[in-house]
């Protein structure tokens, strides 16, 4: 399947700073003569972040705006905001997906003409969501080839939002490159809807960065509907987001607002032999940073963390428009060790929490039954 017509796709490069008061500049991709002159207003020597959305979306969507928002609040960057909406249409999700390899390409020239104003690849944060993600694998894979500038192209960050996973993760049609660490010096993914298609789930399901997370899981959210219903319920609203894709956009919503949170929120725990998440690590099994020593944290200060997969969970609100969100939330693990007895028991116990602001917090659940004399048991969950 080749891909669409470059110039039906009319890719276009919005370029903004912090000292840009005003919009966006927007330059097509096509109009390769005007790349050179592309940043003559910009400094070449701070961060450039590249925004890429993904399948069915827009570079104008709401959350787009809000992480420009808040990237320039926390660093002083030119950030590229890359509009192939016209070739990321959904009326073919395999048309779009064959499309990223050419926005990667042109992408990718836009980096290069980047560099050769002095713009240092130690110095770029690719941030792609879905099919996004792997469009700043094509542009490693492109630069490598053809770039004059550096040999071995290599940027210092890409940052994965629920990387799409039909046609690049799955076996059947899997493309011979895709997103993986090698592709920068420091890879973080969020997974919020990984799994298979087949069950509703569009995320890539396997571990391919430096530091993979998964919120409450990976494989779906709190607060998102059942896919199926969410396709019924997306017949009859107008709203910017699909109720069906919730849990696959809740990464760039967890991301963006990890950017304005406390180092206590948005903190994930290593669990090196988890099988079940409501299991392994909900009942507290898995609330420490060991066996690593270091735990995991969201946001731009990830690198500065631990590696692997790391596990947390969040609240379930839906994220409203504004500048802070409700997402994230300190975890805390409540244990109960009951005391010797000669009988078995029965019971449950129910922690209801009074917070001094947001009043009483629960009830949460922590077991509904005993089945031995001497028992210890806990339950990790959100709180403040």
């Amino acid at each position: 399947m080749l891909p669409s017509d470059p110039e039906i796709i009319s890719t276009e490069f919005w370029i903004t700073a912090r000292q840009q008061t005003v919009g966006f500049t927007v330059v097509p991709a096509m109009n390769a003569s005007e790349l050179g002159s592309l940043f003559e207003n910009f400094d070449p020597s701070l961060p450039m972040i590249f925004i890429i959305h993904g399948f069915a979306d827009a570079p104008n969507a709401t959350w787009v705006d809000t992480l420009t928002t808040r990237l320039l609040y926390r660093v002083d960057a030119t950030v590229v905001v890359v509009n192939w909406f016209l070739g990321a249409d959904s009326s073919n999700y395999f048309v779009a997906a064959r499309n990223t390899e050419l926005i990667g390409r042109q992408l990718g020239n836009l980096a290069e003409a980047a560099m050769l104003l002095g713009v240092s690849p130690k110095n770029m944060h690719f941030i792609g969501h879905s099919l996004g993600s792997h469009i700043a694998n094509f542009v490693v894979y492109w630069l490598r080839q053809v770039s004059i500038v550096v040999e071995n192209f290599t940027p210092k960050r890409i940052t994965a939002l629920d990387p799409a996973g039909p046609y690049f993760c799955d076996t059947e049609y899997q493309v011979d490159t895709f997103l993986e660490a090698t592709d920068a010096e420091f890879v973080d993914v969020y997974h919020t809807n990984q799994g298979k298609f087949i069950y509703g789930h569009v995320g890539c399901e396997k571990s391919v960065g430096h530091v993979d997370f998964y919120p409450n899981g990976g494989y779906s959210q709190p607060g998102c509907e059942n896919p199926i219903f969410g396709f019924i319920e997306d017949m009859f609203s107008d709203g910017e987001e699909s109720h069906a894709s919730c849990s696959h956009f809740r990464s760039v919503h967890i991301f963006s607002e990890s950017l304005v949170r406390e180092d206590e929120y948005f903190r994930g725990f290593p669990c090196p032999n988890l099988v079940e998440f409501q299991h392994d690590f909900v009942s507290g099994d898995c609330f420490s940073c060991e066996p690593s020593g270091k735990c995991g944290k969201m946001g731009l200060d990830a690198e500065e963390w631990g590696r692997g997969d790391f596990y947390l969970l969040t609240y379930g609100d839906t994220p409203a428009d504004g500048f802070m969100q409700t997402l994230g939330g300190r975890m805390m693990r409540i244990s109960v060790l009951s005391s010797p007895q000669d009988s078995y028991t029965w019971g449950q116990f129910v922690v209801e929490i009074n917070d001094r602001q947001l009043g009483p917090l629960g009830p949460f659940e922590l077991n509904k039954s005993r089945s031995s004399p001497v028992e210890s048991f806990s339950k990790v969950f959100t709180g403040v």
